[in-house]
């Protein structure tokens, strides 16, 4: 069949950064040019190209499976003693209800945001169709969703399943590290502890909500950044270093440097420290602000330490402070960024160091915790760096 050729410019510029051109995409719709053949020749185009994408995206995505079968298997294993089959299938149940509501969200926001530049670009009357073939063309390709189908499907049971780990681990360690921590950051600070330094610039009860939002806002930002990675195959290496990166960050920091560093955090430094500590202050402070505006941090730590002492297992689920999964996820996202262009990557710098500062001032984090999770997540986008430079993907 006659499948019309891409500029030649374009091509070129293409190949260079990996992208995904219409004649390497194989659409999931047949060309024009073979709509206008037989439906078997059609069939036919769209049964050679399907399974050649299939072992593509698996031999492309083999570390990644990898990672992520033997992190779920060797999770489950370990709780499996303590966490029945019901609870497990009800946290992944949880998962699922929020996680694809939050795909279908971040669908509608791409195809706002598509929509809005084609009105801009041309007439309203030709707004749909030209929306429409621009997606047949270069998005709703079988590459595209094969290839997202994989991290797309399994994340979930990721997510879950670190979850069910990450609640179990007082009851496999006790929190035993959370003075200790605190006396890290009295003596990295200059003999005072980081909220002190903070409070001057943020005890403002607007300021303290304006942080509480941006904070908050990390689970939208993280979900965002998540599918894009997901379904983007403009530069496939970077998606690789981004989804291993991922993976390897929730599995070293969020579990294995959870259970070896067990800490709650200073909101709950007196509970479990057993007396009153040097973050009294703080959180009198943000129990006052919250009595005349939301903060939505104070109720979170509620929740958590409910569940904690409930010993019951929900969504988010679990408490630990060093090191910080929030601070690391938004590390990695500033990383990710700066390897686009340099607005993306001081865009995600700025608000990486938001959550940093935020992740104290609301009594979430010591620092260390955030300063630790940073420096590593750093040395893992490095790593996985290392990993693409050795192991490059074959062009498309």
């Amino acid at each position: 069949m006659d499948i019309r050729q891409p500029d030649v410019g374009c091509t070129v510029d293409c190949q260079q950064e990996n992208y995904e051109t219409p004649s390497q995409s194989s659409a999931l719709f047949p060309p024009e040019d073979a709509q206008g053949n037989s439906k078997s020749d059609a069939l036919l185009w769209e049964c050679r190209t399907f399974s050649a994408r299939i072992a593509e995206a698996i031999d492309e995505h083999r570390l990644f499976l990898a990672i992520l079968l033997g992190y779920i298997v060797c999770g489950l294993l370990l709780v499996n003693q303590v966490v029945d089959l019901s609870t497990q299938a009800f946290i992944l149940k949880i998962y699922h209800s929020v996680y694809f509501p939050m795909l279908l969200c971040m669908l509608a926001l791409f195809l706002g945001w598509k929509g809005l530049r084609f009105a801009a670009k041309g007439s309203p009357g030709r707004l749909f169709p030209s929306l429409w073939k621009d997606l047949r063309r270069d998005h709703i390709t079988s590459k595209r969703i094969i290839h997202g189908l994989i991290p797309l499907l399994g994340l979930p049971f990721f997510l879950a399943t670190y979850t069910i780990f990450k609640s179990q681990i007082p009851s496999v360690q006790p929190f035993s590290w959370d003075i200790t921590l605190s006396q890290w950051d009295y003596m990295l600070h200059a003999e005072r502890y980081p909220w002190e330094w903070l409070n001057p610039v943020l005890a403002h009860q607007w300021i303290t909500l304006a942080v509480n939002i941006l904070y908050n806002a990390w689970l939208f930002v993280s979900y965002l950044v998540l599918f894009w990675q997901i379904f983007s195959l403009n530069n496939r290496e970077t998606r690789r270093r981004f989804l291993l990166s991922f993976l390897t960050l929730w599995i070293i920091l969020g579990s294995a440097g959870a259970l070896f560093f067990s800490s709650a955090g200073p909101c709950y430094f007196d509970q479990v420290a057993q007396a009153t500590g040097p973050y009294s202050p703080l959180m009198n402070y943000l129990y006052n602000v919250n009595q005349s505006l939301p903060l939505w941090a104070l109720s979170s730590q509620e929740y958590l330490w409910n569940a904690y002492t409930n010993d019951r297992i929900s969504l988010g689920s679990g408490i630990s402070a060093m090191p910080s999964i929030h601070v690391a996820a938004a590390t990695l996202y500033a990383l990710l960024g700066w390897s686009y262009n340099r607005l993306l990557g001081w865009s995600l710098t700025i608000y990486a160091i938001i959550i940093m500062v935020g992740s104290v001032h609301l009594g979430w984090h010591y620092a260390v915790d955030g300063y630790v999770a940073a420096i590593a997540t750093v040395l893992i986008w490095h790593l996985f760096g290392w990993y693409n430079k050795h192991h490059p993907l074959p062009r498309s």
